[in-house]
């Protein structure tokens, strides 16, 4: 739930995540493997924000953890009472997943 906190702003509810977030994982295995590396990248750099977060993955190499992001932040924003200021961060990560796309 790390990274939901850093992309929303907000604490989360575990039980509420892992229902958010459970279908992401059995849609595809290595989905929990890329969020724990995003996890790991939050704690590596106490006091990121999303658009921090957005930069650390500004690599050509980081191309399937935007993919999980932008995975990650659809299904975030598709809640009821999901944060508005989500919307400004799914702009720039789909923007670099989309150039990776057009880019091969």
């Amino acid at each position: 739930m790390l990274v939901s906190q850093t992309i929303s702003g907000a604490p989360l509810d575990r039980r509420v995540g892992l229902s958010c977030f459970s279908h992401l994982h059995r849609a595809d295995d290595r989905f929990i493997e890329h969020i724990q590396t995003l996890a790991w990248l939050v704690r590596r750099h106490p006091g990121m924000d999303a658009a921090g977060l957005v930069r650390l993955l500004d690599a050509d190499t980081a191309r399937e953890l935007r993919a999980a992001l932008v995975r990650l932040v659809d299904a975030w924003s598709a809640r009821r009472d999901a944060v508005p200021a989500l919307n400004d961060v799914r702009g720039p990560v789909a923007r670099a997943f989309d150039a990776d796309l057009i880019g091969r």
